[in-house]
């Protein structure tokens, strides 16, 4: 469905006055669903990974003591697995 008005009667003549239809919101108080569905799959992994060997100060500190060190472990299996985990979470959250 595409908003293109607000509330009843937006003046498109389209939709049934019950939210269905183009023009028509859901109902009062309600909005369009936002999602954001930038990810990251590969990182669906770095749960349960071990703590850095040192608590990085900066960004380039949390690329070479996390994110790098998991890129180097991956091999092609691990990084399919990540994503086919990370899409089902994304799937059962709704996004």
């Amino acid at each position: 469905m595409t908003i293109a008005g607000h509330g009843q009667g937006s003046g498109d003549g389209q939709g049934d006055g019950q939210g269905n239809g183009q023009g028509q919101a859901p109902g009062p108080g309600q909005t369009a669903g936002l999602v954001c569905a930038h990810h990251h799959l590969y990182s669906s992994l770095a749960r349960g990974m071990p703590p850095p060997p040192a608590v990085p100060t900066d960004f380039l500190g949390i690329l070479e003591n996390v994110w790098w060190r998991l890129d180097s472990a991956l091999d092609l299996e691990m990084i399919e697995w990540s994503a086919k985990l990370g899409a089902l979470e994304a799937l059962e959250a709704g996004c």
